[in-house]
């Protein structure tokens, strides 16, 4: 099995951190893959030699745009690009500053092979660099939890997703008209598609977080579109209820907390809330 690993990398990236994260890939147990990179506008001197010396090996295609189109669109040129080439039965994601454990892709390629049904699968991650960090994020495993889950939470650690490349033969691609809810979007339009999913009960990503972490997932646009998608998704899935409307609710108000209001709930209910696994 042939795996195209997908990645996008901005001016605002750490340099630093997206060559572990590339070396990270590189250095994987599992040798039939390729690496494809999308180089998301302009990036300074430094990233762009970086970026140059990756394109002499012959297992990685660096895209490059002159302007900065977004991560949601960035993956779809990607896509497109592994999709138009015909020979890859798997796509897996990677972020540009995470970091893949050695033998990650040769288990999600036997776990894919072992589960035929499987369309997309994620797997448990370590976070790092924060006193926000989790030991071990778990998630639930099969189907029919992920969707339960789904309705006030996300399924997947979005940098450990191993897909089924037929499913974008299929069209799909990552929706372009969300506000930095692309990959919550795309697993509703999954879901109610009747494609399965699933996580892999191991850790096989180190997931950096910083002290910004709330900061960056503040904001009315971004919390109101993904209250939308949620809302949207419970109704369709028919899984309503009094409680996940609160809970939806609940959350919007949140992520409109200051800063420090929100780092101390934070710190004290997500490890219990990623557990529950309703």
């Amino acid at each position: 099995m042939i795996v195209a690993v997908i990645m996008c990398f901005y001016r605002r990236d750490d340099l630093e951190y997206f060559k572990l994260s590339v070396d990270s890939i590189l250095s994987q147990s599992y040798n039939s893959f390729e690496l494809f990179i999308f180089r998301d506008g302009v990036v300074n001197p430094l990233a762009q030699q970086f970026l140059d010396s990756l394109k002499e090996n012959t297992k990685v295609t660096v895209i490059e745009s002159s302007s900065n189109i977004g991560l949601a669109r960035g993956l779809n040129v990607l896509i497109d690009r592994v999709t138009s080439l015909g020979y890859f039965d798997y796509i897996a994601r990677m972020d540009a500053d995470d970091i893949s454990y050695s033998d990650r892709i040769k288990k999600q390629v036997a776990f894919m092979d072992s589960n035929p049904d499987v369309g997309v699968s994620g797997t448990f991650c370590h976070e790092f660099g924060s006193y926000l960090a989790l030991d071990v994020k778990e998630l639930p495993l099969k189907h029919d939890e992920l969707v339960k889950f789904s309705v006030t939470r996300c399924p997947f650690i979005h940098p450990t997703v191993i897909f089924r490349s037929e499913l974008f033969d299929k069209g799909f691609r990552y929706p372009v008209d969300t506000h930095l809810t692309e990959d919550l979007a795309l697993w509703f339009e999954l879901m109610a598609s009747g494609e399965k999913m699933s996580n892999l009960n191991e850790v096989l990503l180190d997931f950096r977080i910083g002290d910004d972490t709330i900061k960056r997932r503040r904001g009315y646009k971004k919390s109101f579109h993904e209250m939308k998608l949620r809302i949207q998704f419970m109704l369709s899935m028919k899984c309503f209820t009094l409680k996940n409307l609160l809970f939806i609710f609940a959350k919007f108000i949140f992520h409109l907390l200051p800063n420090r209001a929100m780092a101390l709930i934070y710190e004290k209910l997500r490890s219990r809330l990623l557990k529950q696994k309703l």
